[in-house]
């Protein structure tokens, strides 16, 4: 594929705005929304790329949250953003044929939805044809809904760039937003708008 492509996109129902005002009121997930399987993360070690450090941000803040409640939600909220990017686009032996545990810190439903678009939310379309993948950008910018003098809600507006060598050789672009609401004490993510851009 030749010059700039006309990038895909792909929703979650479950991220749509009106889910994340109706979340505040839940205390709790129905057995179908309980997180996903975690996988173990990959060391470096076994990663054949060259990667940069998740760069996050507090982004805008509705309602009175605390400095060093704010700090604490972008670093939990990073650290699951960062093992999506891990598990479905960058970490992982390559070439890699297997993206079965792609989806950390997703809820089993939003796993669902995210997997019924796997060219897009992983690598698996050029997964097998890579050997080599260069990481130029990992940012996050953390949106945040208080409740109580906490983060009850949030929305990650995520960018991750690559390159990749072998049979497929580019410039890869995954960006959009991640919508996520606290699961048991942790950070999950409910849905999703996210697009990925091969230039």
């Amino acid at each position: 594929m030749n010059g700039r492509t006309t990038p895909r996109r792909v929703r979650g129902r479950a991220g749509l705005a009106a889910a994340l005002v109706l979340v505040l009121s839940l205390s709790a997930c129905s057995s179908d929304d309980e997180p996903a399987p975690e996988p173990e993360r990959p060391g470096a070690e076994e990663t054949p790329s060259e990667s940069v450090e998740l760069v996050s941000r507090v982004g805008q803040v509705a309602g009175d949250l605390p400095q060093r409640q704010r700090r604490r939600t972008v670093t939990e909220v990073a650290d699951v953003v960062d093992a999506w990017f891990e598990a479905a686009y960058v970490g992982g032996d390559l070439p890699r044929s297997h993206y079965d545990d792609a989806f950390p810190g997703f809820t089993r439903k939003a796993a669902r939805l995210a997997g019924r678009s796997m060219d897009l939310m992983t690598n698996a379309d050029i997964g097998p044809q890579i050997e080599r993948i260069e990481v130029e950008r990992r940012r996050v910018l953390v949106d945040m809904l208080s409740g109580n003098g906490r983060a009850a809600a949030a929305t990650a507006r995520i960018q991750l760039d690559f390159s990749t060598e072998g049979e497929v050789t580019g410039d890869f672009s995954v960006a959009g937003r991640l919508f996520l609401i606290r699961v048991g004490g942790d950070w999950r993510i409910i849905g999703f708008d996210v697009t990925k851009e091969r230039s």
